[in-house]
């Protein structure tokens, strides 16, 4: 174990595209969804070492009036 233990936070932003593909645009979906499966890898290879990793993926939201 190192003196002083690490820690720090890093975050990723990805997007509904790691998720759904959508038409015409097989490049972002496939970037996307390796931002998504980087965080989950990164998490838990550095969660033993003090590190979040995080990931956001903003979305847009449709509300009925």
């Amino acid at each position: 174990m190192r003196w002083p233990p690490p820690t720090g936070a890093v975050i990723v932003v990805s997007s509904i595209g790691g998720f759904k593909a959508t038409f015409g645009n097989p490049a972002y979906a496939a970037s996307k969804a390796g931002a998504v499966n980087l965080v989950r890898a990164l998490a838990i290879a550095w969660a033993g070492e003090g590190i979040r990793v995080n990931g956001n993926r903003p979305q847009t939201w449709s509300i009925p009036r």
